[in-house]
Order: C-alpha cells, then sequence, then structure tokens
C-alpha cells in the first residue's frame, strides 16, 4: 500500500481497457512518478519537520522491490520512444522509503557524483526528505560523497559536495534546510560527547566538512541563527582536528593550554587541505563569522578586573579552552590553509569555483582579510607585544631568568593575540616593529650599563683605580689581569651602543672594516646604531639623520656592479641586482650586506629602488617564511609572471619560444637549436635535467625547459650568495615582528617606488609648525606655494634636506616628522635643517621669489653635520 500511494502503481487507469497487459501498468507507473518528478510538491502532503532523534524516521529500511520498480517505470511505453527516469542514476539501494504521519516519503540515502546532481536540480520534497533524513542519521551523512581517492582531503569528494551545497540553497527552502543542518548538527555533537576513542574520526570530519559547506552555503544576511550554527561547526572541527591533551612540560618550553594548538596532526593536514579547496564565497562567509565569534571570546575573556593568572584559570578551566579560542584557531587553520595554497604546497592551484557566486577559478583570499581591526582594539597592542616578548624570554632564556618569574603558572599559561599574527595588518606590523625594536635595543643597552657597573664595582673591591694609575704613569696601561688581557672585550660589553666611525672618502672600505674586520662586529648588529663622520669636522649627534645620510650614500657603492657583488638582472633595462655568481667577493661580504640591510629594516631606514635597487626576486627571498614557495607544483604561467619582474628580458625571450607557431614558423627543435642546458656565469654550462646535453629542447617538451630555465635562474643558480645574505639579514632583524612578515611585505619594504612620488597636500597635512610659525602665517604661506611649484625631483631633495631620506617612511605620511621652525626675520641666509629631528629652519624671507631663490639654492648644495 505504501508503494502504490508513493508511486501511484494500481490507481485507475481510465485509457486501459480489459485486454490490457502488465506492460500498460507498466506504462501508468511511469507517468505517475514523472507527473510526481515534476510536480515534487505532489510526493507527499506537507512533512513535520523530523526530530533530532533518527529514531524519529518509523522503520527507515531500504526497500528494494519498491526501488526496482521506480527503476523498471524508465521502461519505454507503448508507442512512444524511450524514455529515461532520472532516478535510473539512482542505485536501488540509495532509495529510502518511510512512512511518517501516514504519509509515504522517499529520500536518496546516500549522496555521491550521480545522486547529487539529481537530488539539488529536482529540488522540492525529494531535497528536503534527503536531507532530513541523512542530517538525521549521523551513519548516512558519514557515508555521503566518500571518495577511494589518496590525494582527496578527508576522502572527499569535493567537487560533488560543494556543486551539491552551492545549488542546495538555491532549491531548497532556506527555513527548512536550517532545520535539517540544526538535526545534523546535534547529532554530531552527541556522537563526540561519547567516548572520543571509539569514533571513526576521518568519517566523522568528512561529516562535519559537508556540515560546514551546507552552513557556510546559506546567505548571512544577518541571521543570527545561522551564525550560530557555523560558531557550533567551530568547535566540532577544531575538537577533532585538536583531540584533548596531556600538557608535557618537559618536551621544551612548556606551553600551558597553547600545547593542544601547537600539535600538526594528519587531521590537521587533511583539514587545511580541505579548507584550501573550498570556494572563495564560502571561506569568506566564515571568516566573517569566525571573527565576529573572536571577538566576543576575547571581549569575554578579558572581561572584568583581570590579570594573567585569572585569564589563564578562564582557558583551562574544565580542560577545554575551545570555546574561548575555537573561532581563533579555526581562524588560523584558514589562514595557513591559504598560505599553503598561495605558496602552492597543494597538488591543486585554485579553489573551487561557486557558481551561483559567479566566482572566478583564480579568485582567491586576500591575506588581509584575515586581519580584524576591532580584535586588535581591545588591547593596547605595544604592551601587549612587550609582555610577549618577557614571556619569550622566560620560556627560552636562562635558568635564571626563569627564576625571576613570580607566577610561573601564569606565565606557562598566557593568553596572548601575538598567539595570532595572522589578525595584525601590514601598517600595525610595523609600528609593532618599531616598539619591538626599541625594546630589543633598550635590553642591550641597560645589560651593557649593568656589565660596566659591573666593572667598576669589581675594580673597588681590589682597590683598582684607573684614573689615578693614569695620573701617575701616563701612558702606560696598568697591568692588572682583567685589564691587560681582555680590555677591548670589557669596553665592548660596557659600550651600550653599534658605533661606526667611517669617512665619506672611503665609506664602504670603513663600514666592512668595522663588521667584518672586528670580530665581534657582525655579533653587534642588533645593538642601537651610532654613526659618526669622522673627517671634516663634521660633529653631528647622530638622533637618526647621520645614519639615515650614511646609508643613502653607503648602498648605491657597495652595490653597485663594478665593485662585483652584484650585476643588473637586465643588460638593456639595467633596473634591478642580483648576487653576482662570478663575485670576487667571499659569501662574507654577501653576509655583510646582508646585515646592513637588516641594520637599515631595524633602525627604520627606508631604502627605495634608487638608493638599492634589488630585484624583488631576491628581497622575497631574504622573509622568514613558515611555508616555502614550491615552484615544482606553481604553474607555468604565475611562474613566468613571478620571475618577469626581476628578469623581464629573459622571460621575454622564453614567451617567445612558448608561442612559437611550428605549424607556421618551423619546428623548434631545428629553428632554436637548444639542449636541456644552460650557460651560467661563474659556473659554465649546467644541464637542468639529467643528461640535459643530450636532451633536444622540442615542441613537446619547452614548457618543462622553460621551467627548468627559470628554477635555476631564480633559485639555484646563486642560492650560495642568497643564503648569505639572508643569513646576514636574519642576524640583525630576526625577531617577532619580524617573522610575521610576508615577502610580499619585505618586498614592499625595499621595492615599492609608491613612496618615492611625493605628493605636497600629503606631506603639508602632517606638517607641524614652530616659533610664531602656524598654518595660516604668511611666511607658512608662501612656503607652501613655492613647494607646490617645485618638481619631483626638488621635492625629494627638500625632503632629504629635512629628514635624510628622500622618500617617504613606510606607511607614508603618518610616519614623517617635518617640522617648519622660524630662523629669524628676512635675510640673505639659507635655510638651515635640523635632520636628526626633522626640522626645517626657514627664516621669514619677505617674498616668494627670495623664498625660492633661497630655498633652492639650499636644498641643491647641502652636504654634512654641525652642531648648532
Amino acid at each position: 500500500m505504501l508503494v502504490q500511494r508513493l508511486l501511484g502503481y494500481g490507481q485507475p487507469n481510465t485509457a486501459a481497457t480489459d485486454d490490457d497487459d502488465e506492460g500498460d501498468d507498466s506504462g501508468t507507473l511511469h507517468q505517475n512518478f514523472r507527473a510526481t518528478l515534476r510536480h515534487p510538491e505532489t510526493m507527499a502532503v506537507e512533512l513535520e519537520a523530523l526530530n533530532a532523534d533518527s529514531s524519529d524516521l518509523q522503520q527507515p529500511v531500504t526497500l528494494n522491490p519498491a526501488a526496482k520498480l521506480v527503476m523498471a517505470s524508465a521502461a519505454t511505453l507503448p508507442g512512444q520512444a524511450p524514455r529515461k527516469n532520472p532516478l535510473m542514476l539512482t542505485a536501488p539501494e540509495h532509495l529510502l522509503l518511510w512512512e511518517k504521519s501516514g504519509e509515504p516519503l522517499i529520500a536518496v540515502s546516500q549522496l555521491d557524483t550521480r545522486t547529487a546532481p539529481l537530488v539539488s536540480s529536482i529540488g522540492g520534497k525529494l531535497l528536503h526528505n534527503t536531507l532530513s533524513a541523512i542530517l538525521a542519521s549521523p551513519s548516512l551523512l558519514m557515508r555521503c560523497f566518500l571518495t577511494s581517492g589518496s590525494s582527496a582531503p578527508l576522502g572527499m569528494d569535493l567537487v560533488s559536495a560543494a556543486a551539491f551545497c552551492d545549488n542546495a540553497h538555491v532549491t531548497a527552502e532556506v527555513a527548512s534546510l536550517a532545520v535539517a543542518l540544526d538535526t545534523g548538527i546535534g547529532s554530531i555533537e552527541r556522537l563526540l560527547r561519547r567516548d572520543s576513542l571509539a569514533l571513526d574520526k576521518p568519517a566523522l570530519s568528512r561529516a562535519a566538512a559537508i556540515l560546514a559547506l551546507l552552513v557556510g552555503s546559506l546567505p548571512l544576511d544577518g541571521d543570527k541563527a545561522i551564525s550560530a550554527m557555523m560558531i557550533r561547526i567551530t568547535r566540532v572541527i577544531i575538537r577533532m582536528v585538536y583531540p584533548d591533551v596531556v600538557d608535557h612540560a618537559n618536551d621544551g618550553p612548556a606551553l600551558g593550554w597553547f600545547y593542544r594548538y601547537a600539535q600538526n596532526s594528519d587531521m590537521r593536514q587533511q583539514w587545511m587541505m580541505w579548507w584550501a579547496r573550498v570556494p572563495v564565497v564560502v571561506v569568506r562567509r566564515w571568516i566573517a563569522v569566525l571573527h565576529a565569534d573572536a571577538l566576543d571570546s576575547v571581549e569575554r575573556l578579558l572581561s572584568g578586573l583581570t590579570n594573567d593568572r585569572i585569564i589563564a584559570m578562564r582557558l583551562t578551566e574544565g580542560g577545554d579552552s575551545v570555546p574561548w579560542v575555537g573561532a581563533l584557531e579555526l581562524l588560523r587553520l584558514l589562514n595557513d590553509a591559504n598560505e599553503q595554497l598561495c605558496n602552492y604546497q597543494f597538488d591543486f592551484a585554485e579553489r573551487l569555483t561557486s557558481q551561483s557566486a559567479g566566482a572566478t577559478v583564480r579568485d582567491t583570499i586576500n591575506t588581509l582579510e584575515f586581519c580584524s581591526l576591532e580584535i586588535l582594539k581591545l588591547l593596547d597592542m605595544d604592551k601587549e607585544l612587550i609582555r610577549w616578548m618577557d614571556n619569550m624570554r622566560f620560556r627560552f632564556g636562562s635558568a635564571r631568568m626563569q627564576l625571576q618569574v613570580r607566577d610561573r603558572w601564569a606565565e606557562e599559561n598566557i593568553f596572548n593575540l601575538f598567539l595570532y599574527p595572522f589578525l595584525i595588518d601590514q601598517d600595525d606590523k610595523m609600528f609593532l616593529l618599531v616598539t619591538e625594536v626599541h625594546n630589543r635595543m633598550a635590553q642591550r643597552y641597560l645589560a651593557a650599563h649593568g656589565r660596566q657597573a659591573e666593572l667598576v664595582q669589581s675594580q673597588r673591591m681590589v682597590n683598582i683605580d684607573a684614573y689615578s694609575e693614569q695620573q701617575v704613569r701616563a701612558d702606560v696601561l696598568p697591568e692588572w689581569p682583567l685589564m691587560s688581557s681582555s680590555l677591548t672585550d670589557v669596553v665592548r660589553a660596557s659600550n651600550p651602543y653599534l658605533v661606526l666611525s667611517v669617512r665619506r672618502s672611503s665609506l664602504v672600505q670603513d663600514v666592512m672594516n668595522s663588521l667584518l674586520g672586528d670580530k665581534a662586529g657582525m655579533a653587534r648588529v642588533r645593538f642601537p646604531l651610532k654613526v659618526r663622520f669622522v673627517e671634516g669636522g663634521e660633529d653631528g649627534v647622530d638622533m637618526g639623520g647621520v645614519q639615515k645620510e650614511m646609508f643613502a650614500l653607503l648602498m648605491p657603492q657597495l652595490l653597485a656592479p663594478e665593485r662585483g657583488l652584484f650585476v643588473y638582472t637586465d643588460d638593456h633595462n639595467k633596473r634591478y641586482l642580483w648576487p653576482n655568481a662570478a663575485s670576487p667577493h667571499s659569501l662574507a661580504d654577501f653576509e655583510a650586506v646582508g646585515a646592513l640591510l637588516g641594520m637599515a629594516f631595524t633602525n627604520g631606514i627606508l631604502i627605495d629602488s634608487t638608493t638599492a635597487p634589488l630585484a624583488p626576486l631576491l628581497v622575497s627571498q631574504l622573509a622568514f617564511s613558515r611555508c616555502s614557495l614550491n615552484t615544482a607544483k606553481m604553474p607555468l604561467d604565475d611562474l613566468m609572471a613571478l620571475v618577469a619582474r626581476s628578469f623581464s628580458e629573459l622571460t621575454s625571450g622564453l614567451q617567445l619560444l612558448l608561442d612559437w607557431d611550428e605549424s607556421t614558423q618551423g619546428s623548434v627543435e631545428d629553428i632554436f637549436c637548444r639542449a636541456f642546458e644552460i650557460s651560467a656565469t661563474g659556473v659554465g654550462t649546467v644541464s637542468l635535467i639529467p643528461n640535459g646535453e643530450n636532451v633536444s629542447v622540442t615542441g613537446a617538451n619547452r614548457q618543462h625547459y622553460v621551467r627548468r630555465y627559470l628554477e635555476y635562474t631564480a633559485y639555484e643558480h646563486v642560492r650560495a650568495q642568497i643564503s648569505a645574505v639572508r643569513r646576514g639579514f636574519m642576524q640583525a632583524a630576526d625577531g617577532i615582528i619580524f617573522r610575521t612578515l610576508r615577502p610580499s611585505d619585505l618586498v614592499e619594504w625595499l621595492c615599492n617606488d609608491e613612496y618615492n612620488t611625493i605628493d605636497v597636500d600629503g606631506l603639508e597635512q602632517t606638517t607641524t609648525y614652530d616659533d610664531e610659525y602656524t598654518k595660516d602665517h604668511v611666511v607658512v604661506k608662501r612656503f607652501w606655494r613655492v613647494v607646490r611649484g617645485l618638481d619631483q625631483n626638488q621635492l625629494r631633495q627638500l625632503l632629504a634636506f629635512v629628514t635624510a631620506s628622500d622618500r617617504l617612511p613606510f606607511g607614508g605620511y603618518h610616519n614623517i616628522t617635518f617640522v617648519v621652525q622660524r630662523n629669524g626675520p628676512d635675510s640673505d641666509r639659507l635655510p638651515t635643517a635640523l635632520t636628526c629631528f626633522g626640522r626645517l629652519l626657514l627664516p621669514a624671507y619677505a617674498t616668494d621669489e627670495k623664498m625660492q631663490k633661497q630655498l633652492v639654492a639650499a636644498i641643491s648644495n647641502y652636504s654634512g653635520f654641525g652642531l648648532v
């Protein structure tokens, strides 16, 4: 009776006669069933929502005879051509028939490549019944979209699943889909509360992934119910990715509650691969909800009168920190997945598309989308950074440092936003870099003074008076065991600065001797830098301006191809510099170059592309990256674009090889006459593949040849020199903030020409005034009228005259100090500048013509420093 009511079998057929045979019954069955598919609302009366308990399905059994009847209904009708029933694609065992409230229901019990498109296209009651049945039964949900592919993340057919979920919210009612999802989430949560060791984690993860896709496909539109379901799924995912573990305090520095999330398991890798493939539109919805939940969690965690111990108690209460940091941890997982995707660490190079959202294949998630200014506003980030630095000293410092900690347990269980650096945007990182550098230099400064005080105290204890001894025996070094054997070391240890005393006439030699000639020179590159020009009577006090000028003069001389350390990437363009593989200099010289770049970076000195025109491909390799670029899996077009910015002439020639049309221009092998080898400067001829000299480049293998040519040129040819530059750079610049910077951040710092163009309006808005001058003063207005008449070259000269750098600082005008100060009445004196303090000393010139004449003369002919 159930099957008859469901399929219309056995109902009166007025068109049939007594002579109709069994085939007529089959034709009636076929017509009724196809009518049902065309009008899904006639499949059954309005259904009540299934309860959360799967036992509410009354005897959900597979009725193979009924399923066979459905499939048999595809038989040809009398006198008609064969017509296929859509459910012919469904195996009999995948049809689920049951009865609820006296009404027959039909559903597909397993979604896969064949059944999912059918269910989503029919929609209506079939889609509703199918989702209700599957989501109410974890065992059914875990069997959906199962694939045997070894490379499929979570063993899941993500292509079919994403397409189904993408269409499901269009063809189904959002309200009914939300009810079914709530049921499915509840069933998974109940399973997780049971014995976790007995669970099939891969299958359960696949079920949670389907739920994440389904709910992520729903438009948010401020729907709190959908957001609440996504938060529940978040905690389900985190509990499966990071199972409960015991804190192993003896395995390195104690990580407290965070030890659970520091594990990099195979399950975490599977989930990263899965999230990296999910369509962009779904990931963006998840990021939005996770940001809101993380903001709420951090606000609650920090609420009230709290200290580190109270926060640690909240995180460890009940042994479950997931409600507090679950959203942050899933954000970290999504960020890591996106980073690995951008670095081509997976077997796929792009995300799946979302047809309903109109996304393109190469649509990607920008790293800035993971930043959250709202969360950062909850805390004083400068203080947070200093707290984190102190905590790092506790974790990795000496035993003496650890004994000074008053509350060891609170230090081990500290909560700090620098555990989640992806929340911080690029501009904030540069501000925080200044804070970190100042703190580190202050620690070294105080330590040096402490050693000096200890030395003085030791001298007093043994009744040594250095001053009196010098007065008695002038020009004679005292014969004290400590001073006579280690005088240089003692002086160096008590010196709080790295002091470079240099001459303008031999700048490169003096700097390199200070770093490489002194055995402790490279060891002090992280100390505060002070520069002195020691010839020509320059008595300037280095408050930042002197060192800026030194770098502006040093780097062009040091990096010039004539010196032999670097060569131009292109013979004709001569825009970028690249390490010279045939350089007569040692690797230590390259390391010193890297140290100087790192010193400029940590001291806030911007080196533009005119001062140090290093190739962007070289600069990107100086960054500290936990996820390196995998060029072997990188699409050739992307690799060409990456290398082309630094080697434009080389890539143009290789592109000609790729575009060669053999049908009209001749064969590649005959025209180009190339083998799989390269003639490299400094090393001779190198085979790009084993026995490459005997393998000709043809139309069939030219793409492989181009790939290997690019890889060797960009990453293999000068690997030793680039590694040396990177070692020096890391020695000077390594730190908490530096390790959060991406290669693109460093490229923007060194290779971005954006800050070379000076906007007078932007400069005027950030300028301040002193000593009677205001923005409305007649002389100040005259000054800005003259400045607006200067060309870009003169504007850069003005900026260098006042700040010692012809380039805007990283972050733009907000990070520049530019002060215009009155310097007496109208006179014939030229303007002067306190470069170390960013002050222009401007007399009150009476006319525009005189202002322009004196200002241009000053900025075009300045040189040297003095005391005023």
